[in-house]
């Protein structure tokens, strides 16, 4: 009966509720994956930020941590603290991997257990955690190195595809529009001027509290003269889908990005520094950036060979829910019909002919690495203890974050140039 409840309960949460989204077999599956990782995330932060003193506190589980675990004499937070972060972006990569094993059998089994049997990677993810309380703390330490370089190929993903969307959220409505429905003008401008806005608040602001660094001055124009070299592009219309409501979403994010960065300056130039609500803006904005991309890679669509252009980048096409490449391995050669006798005898498998699940687990193991990286400022945590009160600058975080607004905004302006440039190609 116990049994029965979890499966119920865990499958309400990571699958059934997906099902009201209308969404398909294949996006359902990814969204479940993406609640389940968000719940394991939340208790990460619960852990980190609300119950590690208590966790501490607790004679019975620290003289048990001590004896057979690794929790050092002396350090508890060693145990509660970031490495608990750590450990919980291991559990999770390790489901992933696990679950991208049996991917590539391409069977059966492959559908069954991405599919299904959620109390067991539930199981999977609570037993790593704690096994991973029995490795030494400098393990994690390695841990932390590895993946703050690995999270740089997570970030380059992520800035591609909020750029993707913010392509085809400003098509889509241009596109209604100019369908005849007129109403579609109002949220048109008045999303186009609330992002325009939070962007020259942002920059003000950025100007203010870091002119006269070096750094600061430098950060905070770079980031200003893209974005308005942006904005003349599309005046001019070298892309034909690009629109300012597409432009205003690249510059806050990058802005974001730039005054993240430079609230990571040493003290003498970081009026910031000390600031409870830097620290909150990061984490729950960075989280927020990274939900917004992965329901996007997991809801999105890619363009079928035979639909117009709407922007965007190529690239981030493979990661999108693709249902073209595997119906391609049910049909005929001669006549290119689908076949009826491959699809009753595969029966469902078909979404196991391509790679699309593959590339989704490695993306959500390379998502896991890169949370840990925003719940520890890129491993400099802007926590002590289990408090906001001491936000620690890196240098490192500093430059991470400058370079991707610069990336994000330079990117963004070659898939504006490069139609007039390369004029014999097609951009997606």
């Amino acid at each position: 009966m116990c049994t029965s409840l979890a499966t119920c309960l865990s499958c309400c949460v990571c699958k059934s509720c997906t099902g009201c989204l209308g969404a398909s077999l294949k996006q359902q599956v990814r969204l479940s994956y993406l609640i389940f990782d968000g719940i394991f995330v939340a208790l990460a932060l619960v852990i980190l930020y609300g119950i590690s003193h208590v966790l501490v506190s607790s004679n019975v589980i620290v003289k048990f941590l001590r004896e057979y675990g690794q929790c050092p004499e002396d350090q508890d937070m060693q145990c509660f603290g970031i490495s608990a972060v750590y450990r919980i972006s291991l559990a999770l990569v390790v489901l992933h991997v696990f679950v991208l094993l049996w991917l590539l059998f391409r069977n059966g089994c492959s559908k069954r257990f991405n599919e299904g049997v959620w109390l067991l990677k539930i199981l999977i993810v609570v037993a790593s955690f704690v096994l991973f309380f029995f490795v030494k703390n400098s393990v994690f330490e390695t841990y932390s190195k590895v993946i703050m370089v690995l999270s740089l190929v997570f970030l380059f993903f992520q800035i591609i595809m909020i750029i993707d969307l913010s392509y085809k959220w400003g098509a889509h409505w241009v596109k209604k529009y100019d369908a005849g429905k007129k109403g579609y003008m109002y949220p048109l401008i008045g999303s186009a001027l609330i992002l325009y806005a939070a962007t020259g608040y942002g920059i003000a602001r950025s100007y203010k509290w870091f002119w006269g660094c070096g750094v600061g001055t430098l950060g905070v124009s770079l980031t200003l003269g893209l974005i308005v070299l942006a904005t003349l592009l599309v005046f001019f219309k070298t892309h034909p889908s690009g629109s300012l409501l597409t432009t205003g979403v690249v510059a806050a994010y990058s802005t974001f990005l730039t005054w993240s960065g430079l609230s990571n300056m040493p003290e003498t130039c970081n009026p910031l520094v000390d600031k409870e609500s830097t620290t909150i803006a990061q984490i729950v904005f960075g989280l927020l950036v990274i939900i917004i991309a992965l329901v996007y890679t997991s809801i999105g669509k890619a363009k079928s060979s035979n639909e117009p252009s709407e922007g965007g980048i190529s690239i981030a096409q493979g990661a999108l829910a693709n249902d073209e490449g595997a119906e391609a391995a049910y049909r005929d050669e001669e006549n290119g019909a689908i076949n009826a006798k491959k699809v009753e005898k595969d029966g469902d498998l078909k979404n196991y002919k391509d790679n699309n699940f593959i590339y989704f687990h490695i993306i959500m193991i390379f998502a896991s690495f890169y949370v840990a990286m925003i719940l520890t400022n890129w491993g400099q945590p802007a926590i002590k203890g289990q408090t906001f009160i001491e936000f620690k600058s890196s240098k490192l975080s500093m430059w991470i974050k400058l370079g991707a607004a610069w990336t994000t905004l330079g990117l963004y302006n070659w898939t504006l140039v490069a139609p007039k440039i390369f004029r014999n190609r097609q951009f997606a």
